[in-house]
């Protein structure tokens, strides 16, 4: 299909008023914000030093007292060099004059198209995401076998499961994880879980100890993190599955802030340029060649893992 000449696409502030991006994320639970969270670049590539996690822990018996006409115990610490590389990625979607007339009085169109063009790009963000934590080699030899599956709830142990990955993660580090991630299904066995009620009750709940009043803050408090993520995004191939694993959880160290000396597992470099910011404004064209008129997204960010050590996978969560 013919492109219509870049000059000719117009900024749509109107219409990325039809989605509110919180109110989207809170929808669909995109996990991928906030595990690798947005840091606003000025430049397409970059290096950037990171503290190595060696230095940021104390050193062992270290003797600090001083001798007479001698100095301090003095230490030094050392940074090393990694960079990001940014990558352009965009949606388009079509809107037919003919369909657009036919299907008025039941919908808008372009509202519509732009909705499908969000969901698209948020949806990639996240599968990216997994791509980089989950199922990558960065985290294969991370791994804490479950003690038995967490889709029975009288033999599943995930209060246990997770405290044996934290172990491991801080016997690596020195440093234990603040997130949990986790599939919709998952959750609800989490919810289901005879070890978390009983911890609920044991804390002074109650009666109030039901599945459906676990919350994520709760559970997150029950497990010794900082949150818990229910990822809820999906993906259709004939068939519909999540696009997280649902024989997974993750548990990592998320930045909390913006600042590059915080320890974490990764960030994503958003270079805002000539494509916008990482939430990006509409735009429309018109190809008056097959009568439609294009609605086009696009933003660039490169999701770099700054410290693979940061975080630690529970494995055989199903049979």
């Amino acid at each position: 299909m013919p492109a219509s000449p870049s000059s000719t696409a117009m900024p749509r502030q109107d219409l990325q008023t039809v989605q509110d991006f919180s109110l989207e994320m809170q929808r669909r639970n995109y996990i991928g914000p906030r595990i690798m969270p947005i840091f606003p670049v000025q430049a397409r590539t970059a290096r950037f030093g990171k503290i190595a996690l060696a230095d940021l822990l104390a050193a062992g018996d270290e003797k600090l007292e001083r001798a007479a006409k001698a100095g301090y115990s003095r230490a030094d610490w050392k940074f090393t060099q990694d960079s990001f590389i940014t990558q352009n990625r965009g949606v388009e979607e079509e809107i037919d004059d003919d369909e657009r007339q036919l299907y008025a009085t039941m919908f808008d169109a372009e509202m519509i198209a732009v909705q499908r063009a969000y969901e698209r790009l948020f949806n990639k963000f996240d599968s990216l995401a997994v791509a980089n934590s989950v199922d990558a080699t960065v985290t294969a030899s991370q791994t804490t076998a479950a003690s038995a599956v967490w889709t029975n709830p009288a033999t599943g142990t995930p209060r246990a499961d997770v405290k044996a990955a934290k172990r491991a993660m801080w016997d690596r580090t020195g440093m234990t994880p603040n997130t949990l991630v986790v599939s919709e299904w998952r959750y609800e066995d989490l919810k289901d879980s005879d070890e978390i009620i009983e911890r609920m009750s044991g804390q002074g709940a109650g009666e109030s100890s039901k599945p459906n009043e676990l919350t994520e803050s709760k559970l997150a408090e029950l497990l010794g993190v900082d949150q818990v993520l229910v990822a809820k995004a999906i993906e259709y191939d004939g068939t519909v599955s999540s696009v997280f694993p649902d024989d997974k959880a993750l548990l990592l160290r998320a930045p909390r802030t913006q600042s590059m000396a915080e320890p974490c597992f990764a960030r994503t470099f958003v270079f805002a340029g000539i494509h916008g910011d990482f939430l990006p404004t509409p735009f429309t064209y018109r190809q008056e060649e097959i009568e439609c008129d294009i609605v086009r997204l696009k933003h660039e960010y490169d999701q770099k893992v700054i410290n693979s050590e940061m975080a630690q996978v529970i494995t055989g969560l199903t049979s």
